[in-house]
């Protein structure tokens, strides 16, 4: 369910929706920074990009209807 993330400097991530179910639930948040994390998100709903660029930053995704949607945002930039 969860996912933590530390960069060890500006770090690209992919996050795909195979193997996503309905109802599934994500929470990913930044716990060490060293630079910004970029996540690109395959099928999510009116966005593909979060940006987290600090400690505490974090979001949770639930996969419904084929899209990932987000639940909360503490802090990150969506896009």
């Amino acid at each position: 369910y969860a996912t933590q993330i530390s960069t060890p400097g500006a770090t690209a991530y992919t996050f795909a929706s195979a193997g996503a179910v309905e109802g599934q639930r994500k929470w990913i948040g930044m716990v060490a920074d060293s630079g910004d994390a970029t996540i690109t998100v395959t099928d999510g709903i009116d966005f593909s990009t979060i940006v987290m660029d600090a400690v505490g930053q974090n979001l949770e995704l639930v996969f419904q209807s084929s899209k990932w949607w987000q639940a909360s945002n503490n802090g990150c930039t969506v896009s």
